[in-house]
């Protein structure tokens, strides 16, 4: 069992047992992550998934409280919950990657959604499988407003479009007349990086990405394409390759079969946690880094200084697209109207010793 399956069948006995009784309050995230020693985000995914369940209601600025007794004041069932949706898809490691790589993203959106005396809830999802469907459908109903992270699916997309409550896209692939689309300038950012990687000396650079097509991933080759094209007396090379899934194993797998063929002095990766995979993957080949082979991730998550060496990533300011976010879906809860945007931030890249000697 995970932690959040175990830290939920704790507290379900605990209920069973009479330990929390018919409206009794549960203890807080911070109480239950201190108690079990777990991160606040599992603590905050066990109660979600309690809600859901039925066994628990969770009221904004109060807590958790077993079902029975407890009553919502007019303010709180209007404007109490906005939901969190983040496509994972069906890998066994994908919920703790999206966790990893949307981390900086989740903390703000939650810290600032309190500013607002708002209460979060997140669920992790496969859209494709019905269980994943059902447990949209369950969120929907206990919320006022939706954040759609990450990647989604046709199907997902026409269900976000016939929803009664306001939907903010974050980092997502999703062209709906009313709905805000808040993300990352991923051309810009890679062609920034790339040019970096061609100023110290690389040549043969590769793009390595997920699995599927989708707009983010198009957009950064795109970028990097440009950077080799205003280049043209330079004898540049550059590839776009494609890993089987999300997961570093995925993608040390890869691009361990890429290296068999050829070896690339420079890559650039779709986010930190393939570029993990990456640098495993050179070094199991026996390739020095930064000395045969620079590599550079993205969203600049806390994978980055871990690594031997520290990874070099391009910062995405989620800070500022969590602030922006929140900002605009609670002014459509509270009904204001405005005309949709799409607003993107350009990254930085944050130099380490992935690329510099």
């Amino acid at each position: 069992m995970t932690l959040q399956e175990q830290l939920v069948a704790i507290l379900t006995d605990d209920i069973e047992q009479g330990v929390y009784r018919t409206g009794e309050r549960l203890p807080s995230v911070r109480e239950l992550a201190e108690r079990y020693q777990i991160s606040r985000e599992t603590a905050k995914l066990a109660l979600g998934t309690m809600q859901d369940s039925g066994i628990v209601e969770i009221l904004p600025s109060r807590g958790a409280f077993v079902r029975g007794t407890v009553t919502k004041t007019e303010n709180q069932e209007k404007y109490g919950m906005i939901g969190l949706l983040l496509h994972v898809g069906n890998e066994e490691d994908a919920v703790h990657d999206v966790q990893l790589v949307y981390d900086r993203l989740l903390q703000t959106l939650d810290s600032e959604a309190c500013r607002y005396d708002l209460h979060v809830i997140t669920a992790y999802i496969d859209p494709s499988r019905p269980e994943g469907l059902e447990r949209m459908d369950r969120m929907i109903q206990r919320i006022d407003g939706l954040c759609v992270i990450g990647l989604h699916t046709e199907d997902l997309l026409q269900y976000l479009r016939d929803l009664p409550i306001p939907v903010i896209s974050i980092l997502s692939n999703i062209d709906v007349e009313h709905i805000d689309a808040i993300g990352s300038e991923n051309e810009r950012s890679y062609r920034i990086a790339a040019d970096y990687l061609i100023d110290r000396g690389c040549r043969d650079l590769v793009y390595v990405d997920g699995p599927g097509t989708y707009y983010q991933g198009e957009r950064r080759f795109s970028g990097c394409r440009s950077a080799v094209a205003a280049r043209p007396g330079e004898d540049l090379q550059l590839r776009h390759y494609r890993c089987r899934g999300w997961g570093t194993a995925d993608a040390k797998t890869g691009f361990s079969q890429l290296l068999s063929q050829r070896k690339p002095d420079g890559v650039l990766c779709v986010n930190d946690i393939t570029a993990a995979g990456v640098m495993q993957a050179c070094s199991d080949a026996g390739l020095s880094i930064p000395g045969d082979i620079s590599v550079i991730g993205a969203k600049n998550t806390m994978l980055c200084e871990s690594m031997d060496p520290p990874l070099t990533s391009i910062e995405c300011y989620f800070d500022e697209i969590a602030r922006v976010a929140m900002e605009r879906l609670t002014k459509r809860i509270s009904g204001i109207n405005y005309r949709p945007a799409k607003i993107e931030i350009t990254g930085e890249l944050y130099v380490r010793g992935s690329c510099d000697d």
